[in-house]
């Protein structure tokens, strides 16, 4: 049976950075991480197990001198004025590219207060990147997840619009076209009120095609991802649109023997945070079923 990982799969570069500069510091001393360093339990614990533990925002403010690691989504400025006041010793692992969006937003924030306009952001509510991305303008952006949000926009003032890194390309399209034709029945121009900044990582963002293609060579994929990763959600569902016989699971001991009876080829994939080691474990066990 041919058994194999998709080569795009495991973390992004953001990712990564964010775990190696954890690891450096946890050589050190301890080390916490300001929530889950990556959306995978698996990977949390294989940290855990290195002396990197995690800390929540509302225990931030108890702490007095300690390291604390920011992790790759980013943080709103109020986060760094806590720890400034705490003496927290901060290692910034935030993703230069959420950075770059942060400082772009900041930016924006500042002309249009001049011009008395508003920042949208498309992004999932209540997610660690865009509660980090709407501190920039003092947590006064609109957040859009679905166009039926919309409605909160003011269509007679300038609009900068944003959007949270990971979301999807062609729904963050759908959303500017719909802007702009809300501007025009309100009587406004929107090539002079309309201002948008695609901001999404083309990393991320240019998987959705890649991993249609994957799903479609094979008789069975499995997709390895933790259950509360957005973005695995997301990739699962594009791999199972192509593929029937998608599978979802967390670690290797999801996996069930029938899945792979009468089948010649299987393609594991998984979230950009899903660890390479955690693939290579769910293609040792499909290959011990197969004996």
């Amino acid at each position: 049976m041919e058994i194999v990982i998709d080569p795009d799969a495991g973390f992004c570069f953001g990712v990564t950075r964010a775990i190696r500069m954890a690891e450096d510091a946890a050589k050190k001393g301890p080390v916490a991480s300001l929530g889950d360093i990556v959306h995978n339990p698996e990977e949390v614990q294989r940290l855990k197990n290195k002396g990197i533990g995690s800390v929540t925002h509302t225990e931030l403010p108890k702490m007095q001198d300690e390291t604390v690691l920011l992790r790759a989504h980013g943080e709103p400025p109020s986060t760094y004025e806590t720890a400034r006041l705490c003496g927290l010793n901060l290692i910034d692992a935030t993703c230069p590219i959420v950075s770059g969006v942060q400082k772009k937003i900041k930016k924006a924030y500042k002309e249009s207060l001049a011009a008395q306009g508003q920042i949208v952001i498309y992004g999932k509510p209540g997610h660690p990147e865009t509660i980090g991305l709407r501190g920039q303008t003092e947590n006064t952006a609109i957040i859009i997840s679905e166009p039926t949000d919309l409605d909160a926009v003011n269509y007679n003032q300038p609009l900068w619009l944003f959007a949270q890194t990971t979301m999807q390309p062609a729904k963050f399209s759908m959303i500017a076209d719909e802007i702009r034709n809300r501007f025009i029945q309100a009587g406004q121009n929107p090539d002079k009120m309309l201002r948008v900044y695609n901001t999404l990582c083309h990393y991320v963002s240019g998987r959705e095609e890649k991993i249609r293609e994957f799903a479609r060579r094979f008789d069975v994929v499995i997709f390895v991802s933790g259950a509360n990763s957005s973005n695995g959600k997301f990739l699962y569902s594009c791999c199972k649109e192509e593929n029937p016989k998608t599978y979802f699971v967390t670690h290797a001991n999801e996996l069930k023997k029938e899945w792979f009876s009468k089948v010649s080829s299987v393609g594991i994939s998984g979230a950009t945070s899903t660890p390479r080691w955690l693939l290579e474990e769910v293609k040792r066990q499909i290959r011990e079923m197969e004996i």
